[in-house]
């Protein structure tokens, strides 16, 4: 299975908070991931992420206690207000890598209609996760040496 954007939206919060709670440095990786743009709205008004629309902020609010729930830290207090989380879901959706919502992603969901046997399948999807597995690896050395 190959997660929609706005999961790998939410994945991508749950890693920033799982790296940041891992870290010898918590307040240096912390300030790691504040030096990228998280505005929640750009200059001309819009969203910077569709998860932050009207029509998604009952699901947004829940998703927030549910993180709550599972993942606070004191060192991350910031992310966890209201403001805060938006503030995450605007970082994801300025700076991700989208590729739910790539050229990359839409050959991905294509390959799931091919008519494969099952063992082509298979092939197929190992090379697709190596793939998503080598772009992480990539962004990881971006996010490193920026």
């Amino acid at each position: 299975m190959h997660y929609p954007p706005e999961t790998a939206s939410i994945m991508l919060i749950a890693r920033m908070i799982a790296t940041v709670k891992q870290a010898k440095d918590k307040g240096g990786a912390a300030h790691l991931f504040s030096q990228f743009c998280h505005k929640t709205r750009s200059k001309n008004g819009d969203i910077s992420h569709k998860l932050l629309g009207k029509q998604f902020q009952v699901q947004v609010e829940h998703l927030r206690q549910l993180i709550i729930k599972g993942l606070q830290d004191e060192d991350l207090l910031q992310w966890f207000t209201a403001d805060g989380f938006r503030s995450l879901i605007a970082l994801v959706g300025t700076n991700g890598q989208g590729i739910g919502t790539s050229a990359f992603g839409v050959w991905v969901k294509n390959c799931d209609s091919l008519d494969l046997s099952p063992e082509e399948q298979d092939k197929l999807n190992i090379f697709i996760r190596s793939l998503y597995e080598q772009i992480e690896k990539v962004s990881v050395f971006c996010l490193h040496n920026s």
